[in-house]
């Protein structure tokens, strides 16, 4: 949304951070400006089905996501296709006075075991308009917010989507100046306990607690730019991480954009240190609205001593979201990796959203 001068997200999310429910304004947006076609309301809940205002007052938004990926995979070891059901969600927000407490719960597919969770909630106290404290289970905010659910970038700073902490956020949001600094713990649920991701390094990044900043500025309002930095340990403290990095998003005019990230990584651990480097660049287009093709570059090498512990991804896709709460992308990617001479492979996405 830079394209059209949105620098921030709390114009159209009711998080600071962005993503999950949508304010009133923002709705309204996804209709007039992201979506390529709507009638009147469709943008609403239910498809206008239900009228906001007629929601008790201290109903301040409902919301929920499903989420299903189809990966294909060919490579040299052999190639897999699986449907993937990402998430499941319903999405609740209350107004106590000027404190809004939300909760997300739906159901998590794990290792072929389906379950229920209370995937995140969160109580935000606005102070002014300016600043905002929010304290609960939700993912901490590190660089920029990228579409993707898989990349390299983020794992490799342990900031990937969906990965939630206990944690306490703070937000200054002026017109022009945006700073966030979160603190965060392991939450201990099924969810850490279970998981297998983990960054290039081995470092299981759900069960670290730390602190992330961001400071990011915008100039000529489709222009934003910024610094993060990071510094965490896993739950034993065996393991130490610190990232350093810049971002950015620049709307060159309202169809052309980007988007970057480029971050250094220090993991310590076992008596070792490794240094590396971890980028993001995305440059798009929207032939008509709402209808995104791109191109993306996506590299991470967490020892730059060694060069076998490099990866490179190639990849080009579109994004359509053709009505209010529809989010379509095809991704199709080449994957280079350096610990074998000449290893390529394939990778392709479908990726299904509906919002609430």
């Amino acid at each position: 949304m830079i394209r059209h001068g949105y620098s921030t997200c709390i114009a159209c999310h009711v998080s600071p951070s962005g993503g999950g429910a949508l304010t009133e304004y923002g709705r309204e947006i996804s209709g007039t400006a992201l979506s390529t076609w709507s009638y009147t309301d469709e943008q609403n809940y239910l498809h206008g089905a239900l009228d906001p205002k007629k929601l008790p007052l201290w109903v301040s938004a409902l919301g929920g996501d499903v989420r299903i990926l189809y990966n294909h995979v060919k490579a040299p070891s052999g190639n897999d296709n699986r449907w993937i059901e990402m998430q499941e969600d319903g999405e609740v927000g209350v107004k106590i006075k000027e404190v809004r407490i939300h909760a997300v719960a739906g159901r998590i597919v794990q290792n072929g075991e389906s379950y229920g969770d209370l995937r995140k909630y969160y109580a935000l106290v606005p102070f002014d308009e300016q600043h905002y404290l929010r304290v609960g289970k939700f993912q901490p905010e590190l660089g920029i917010n990228i579409p993707e659910h898989i990349s390299l970038v983020k794992e490799a700073i342990g900031a990937a989507p969906l990965n939630t902490a206990y944690s306490a956020e703070f937000s200054w949001i002026s017109p022009n100046w945006s700073y966030t600094v979160t603190g965060f713990i392991p939450t201990g649920d099924r969810w850490t306990d279970d998981s297998d991701t983990a960054n290039a390094d081995g470092v299981t990044v759900l069960k670290t607690r730390g602190v992330y900043q961001n400071l990011s500025y915008t100039f000529a309002k489709t222009y934003k730019i910024g610094v993060s930095q990071s510094v965490a340990s896993d739950i034993d403290n065996q393991t130490d991480v610190t990232t350093a990095g810049v971002f950015g998003a620049l709307g060159f005019t309202h169809k052309l954009y980007s988007l970057f990230e480029m971050d250094y990584l220090q993991n310590k651990f076992a008596g070792m240190k490794l240094e590396g480097v971890a980028a993001y660049v995305k440059l798009a287009y929207e032939i008509f609205r709402g209808f995104h093709v791109w191109g993306l570059y996506e590299n991470s090498r967490p020892d730059w001593h060694h060069t076998d512990t490099e990866e490179d991804d190639f990849g080009v896709g579109i994004q359509w979201f053709p009505r209010p709460h529809f989010d379509f992308q095809v991704k199709w990617t080449k994957i280079l990796t350096h610990d074998v001479p000449n290893d390529w492979s394939d990778q392709g996405f479908l990726y299904l959203h509906y919002y609430l």
